[in-house]
């Protein structure tokens, strides 16, 4: 099994994240262990309202959001799922998460996620985020698909 594509399809097209919580620009390269993959962090992001107003900064849990979403979209890929019509990637853990440095608006960042173990649904992943080189993120977490059918029943309960 090959990942790499010439082109890579838009990530919208392979995870369920949309606007304004899609923190992937661009997939930039992506094998059978890692993905690697870009984001420009607007002045206009809806949470720089609220965080730290006149000193804007990227909200930790969001620098997360974009490695993790680097793992659904290396699962989708992996998985040759143009879209995820029957399952919802989900997080099950973070472990480790170092910020090292600290994320403003225009800073473009590169996030790199390597398959760390993939055991049935469930698959382990390390990753590191960039900032002009500059590792300013690093953390291990485990993404899982999880049936839409059982997420419809849990929301009914």
């Amino acid at each position: 099994m090959s990942l790499q594509h010439p082109l890579f399809p838009e990530p919208q097209t392979l995870i369920p994240q949309a606007p304004p919580f899609l923190f992937v620009d661009k997939i930039l390269n992506c094998t059978e262990q890692a993905l690697e993959a870009q984001y420009l962090w607007k002045e206009d992001e809806y949470f720089f309202k609220g965080h730290f107003p006149g000193n804007p900064i990227v909200p930790g849990v969001i620098l997360c959001e974009m490695l993790l979403q680097c793992g659904a979209l290396w699962t989708a890929l992996a998985n040759e799922k143009s879209v995820y019509s029957h399952t919802t990637p989900v997080v099950t853990r973070i472990q480790e998460a170092k910020f090292k440095s600290i994320v403003r608006p225009g800073d473009h960042c590169i996030g790199k996620i390597e398959l760390v173990e993939k055991m049935g649904d469930v698959v382990f992943f390390k990753g590191k985020m960039m900032v002009q080189e500059k590792v300013c993120l690093t953390l291990q977490f485990t993404v899982a698909q999880v049936n839409q059918q059982l997420n419809q029943q849990v929301n009914q309960n």
